[in-house]
C-alpha cells in the first residue's frame, strides 16, 4: 500500500523506515503468494498497479479501514478502571499476575495504575478521579460511597541507615529508643502513631515521633541518618543504600477501598477485589 501511494519503491522503503531491496522482496513475495503482478514499470523508477493491483488495492484498503474500525469500536467497549496504590509500596512482584488474571475474567477491562501522593487518593476515590485503591486499612476516610474490604496482612519493619547505627549493634526495637521516629503528617493515619506508641510503650520507652509531609520526605531522612521509621515489608527503600530492616511482631492490615459510586462498572472493581483476595489466599508475600 505504501509502494501504491508513493508509486516509487525507494520512497516507500524510506517512508518504511526499510532498506530498498527488502520492499522489492516483499512485493515479490506477496506477488508470488497471489499468482499475480501487482505492479507495471513504465519507466526505470516509474510504476502503475496492474489490472489485478488495482483489485487487491481495493481489497486491502477495505481491510485497512474496517480493521481502523474494528479497533475504535473496541476501544468504545474497553472499561478502564484507575487504579492507586500507596507511594513507596513495590508491589510489582504480584500486582502483573492480579492484573493478568482479571483480564482473563474480562477481555474488556483496562487498568490504568495511577500514582498519587500518600494523602490524595482518598479524595480521588471521592470525587471520581479513580476508581480503587490498595492501602492501610482504616485509612480511607469516613464517608457514605467509600467501601472498603481487607485482602491481605503484611509485616511491619523499621528501617535505619547504617549511619545512624551499625547493624551489628541492632538487636530489636529497643535498640532505637534515642532516636527519632518519622511518620507521615496527616490526621487519617493518627491511629497508626498511636500504635507505633502503644508497641514502643511495651518496650518501655516512648518514641519521638516527628511529623514529615510525605514518605520521599521520610525516606530521605532515614537515608541521612537522621532517624528511623516503622513502615512495611513492601516498602521500596528497604535496602541498598546502607539502609537495613528488622522486622517486628506487628501486622498492617491491607484493604481494597473503593467509590460504591464509582463511574467504572461495580463488576470491574469486584473482580480486581477478587483477584487479589485469592492472590493472598495462595502465595506467602516475602
Amino acid at each position: 500500500m505504501e509502494v501504491r501511494k508513493e508509486l516509487n519503491v525507494t520512497k516507500a522503503a524510506k517512508n518504511l523506515y526499510l532498506p530498498q531491496p527488502t520492499v522489492s522482496r516483499y512485493i515479490q513475495v506477496l506477488e508470488e503468494e497471489l499468482g499475480v503482478t501487482l505492479f507495471i514499470c513504465e519507466g526505470k523508477r516509474k510504476m502503475q498497479l496492474s489490472e489485478a493491483g488495482k483489485i487487491y488495492y481495493d481489497i486491502f484498503e477495505r481491510f485497512q479501514n474496517e480493521l481502523r474500525d474494528a479497533k475504535r469500536l473496541q476501544r468504545t467497549r474497553q472499561k478502564t478502571l484507575h487504579f492507586d496504590y500507596n507511594i513507596g509500596w513495590n508491589i510489582s512482584t504480584f500486582l502483573p499476575d492480579i492484573i493478568t488474571q482479571c483480564r482473563k475474567k474480562d477481555s474488556d477491562l483496562y487498568i490504568s495504575i495511577e500514582c498519587m501522593e500518600f494523602s490524595d487518593p482518598v479524595d480521588a476515590i471521592v470525587k471520581h478521579r479513580l476508581d480503587a485503591i490498595l492501602t492501610l486499612a482504616n485509612y480511607p476516610q469516613h464517608h457514605s460511597t467509600i467501601r472498603q474490604e481487607k485482602v491481605t496482612s503484611i509485616r511491619r519493619v523499621i528501617i535505619y541507615s547504617e549511619i545512624l547505627i551499625p547493624p551489628h549493634y541492632v538487636h530489636g526495637l529497643e535498640d532505637f529508643r534515642d532516636f527519632e521516629f518519622f511518620v507521615i503528617s496527616d490526621d487519617r493515619i493518627q491511629q497508626f502513631r498511636t500504635e507505633i506508641e502503644n508497641y514502643c510503650k511495651t518496650y518501655h520507652f516512648v518514641p519521638r515521633l516527628r511529623m514529615l509531609t510525605n514518605m520521599e520526605t521520610v525516606i530521605a531522612n532515614v537515608e541521612n541518618g537522621q532517624g528511623v521509621s516503622i513502615l512495611d515489608e513492601w516498602g521500596k527503600n528497604m535496602e541498598g543504600k546502607g539502609i537495613h530492616y528488622v522486622e517486628l511482631n506487628s501486622n498492617h492490615d491491607i484493604c481494597i477501598a473503593w467509590n460504591s459510586q464509582a463511574q467504572t462498572e461495580l463488576s470491574a472493581i469486584q473482580i480486581l477485589k477478587e483477584e487479589f483476595i485469592q492472590y493472598f489466599e495462595t502465595h506467602v508475600i516475602v
